[in-house]
């Protein structure tokens, strides 16, 4: 009856265990996605970008991106 109980605990221990890490490594992984995302956006859709605003440098963590977005996005290609 002993054994049984041993093997029960340590099954929950190993799922929580298991549980946990796939949660840790899914937060990091979307972290870095969006990390990825944000300096992607910044490099080639930022103030400086081909058409003057992206999928989130028009967010006001980036500053002056919000000004800028009217002249550029008037002006003719």
């Amino acid at each position: 009856m002993e054994v049984v109980v041993v093997v029960v605990v340590v099954v929950m221990v190993v799922v929580v265990v298991v549980v946990m890490v796939v949660v840790v490594v899914v937060v990091v992984m979307v972290m870095v996605l969006v990390m990825v995302m944000v300096m992607v956006d910044r490099k080639y859709f930022g103030v400086h970008g081909p058409r003057g605003y992206g999928v989130l440098s028009d967010q006001p963590a980036s500053g002056r991106t919000r000004f800028k977005l009217v002249p550029r996005t008037r002006r003719p290609n």
